[in-house]
């Protein structure tokens, strides 16, 4: 039994041969009058290199065969080349949708995790900052629990981390602060034992000293909460 074409390819099929049809249309007056002039007179006197008018609409036949065959690649390529585009096209809008999900669902996760804290409602401020660092977005506000029971005792104005010596004006500039700090120091002192962009012992190591273990244990477990 014949393999039946799939629909995508029969799909293909249905609109190739349509741009080449449109693409040769134009064409079909010249053929016939190439056509027609070689059929009035087929004993014409010899033209110009001693050519007889068969021989000459022949030619120009051959001719207009020619531009087709150009026309009909030319169809083709147009055709694969938008199809290319739109494949590419298809590709990044579901980049961009997975993306967008992926975002949605840790917004979601951190925002049940800081509700009725002061951090309550910075879920998508957590989770955006993390992704765009390529950071664990569990890491930031696990590290706010076990410094400052989210936000609630901070050393420091909006300092919920413990981190840095410093305070923010605000939290959206706090957390990004912090995130960015975490890629950061992953990037340019893990040789040294540096932070990491999910927790580890190592890290823990160089966040906290001598509580690492234990500082590493409590930030892992609220990671595991979230």
């Amino acid at each position: 039994m014949a393999a039946t074409p799939s629909p995508r390819k029969s799909l293909s099929r249905v609109l190739l041969a349509g741009a080449l049809a449109l693409s040769l249309a134009p064409l079909g007056p010249l053929v016939q009058a190439q056509a027609t002039q070689g059929s009035r007179d087929p004993q014409a006197t010899q033209g110009e290199g001693g050519a007889t008018a068969d021989e000459v609409a022949s030619s120009g036949a051959l001719q207009v065969v020619d531009v087709a065959g150009d026309l009909a690649q030319g169809a083709r390529d147009a055709y694969f080349a938008k199809v290319e585009a739109r494949r590419e096209r298809d590709e990044a809008a579901a980049a961009e949708r997975e993306k967008d999900e992926e975002l949605a669902t840790w917004t979601a996760r951190i925002d049940a995790y800081l509700a009725g804290s002061p951090l309550e409602g910075y879920g998508e401020t957590f989770a955006r900052s993390a992704l765009a660092a390529g950071v664990d977005p569990r890491l930031s506000p696990a590290i706010a629990e076990v410094e400052s029971g989210k936000g609630s005792v901070c050393y420091a104005s909006h300092n919920a981390w413990g981190w840095g010596g410093i305070g923010w004006s605000d939290w959206e500039s706090a957390i990004r602060a912090h995130v960015s700090g975490m890629a950061a120091s992953y990037s340019s002192a893990m040789a040294e034992g540096g932070y990491g962009l999910t927790a580890s012992r190592s890290m823990a190591a160089r966040y906290c000293g001598a509580s690492a273990d234990a500082w590493y244990q409590q930030v892992s477990a609220a990671m595991e909460r979230i």
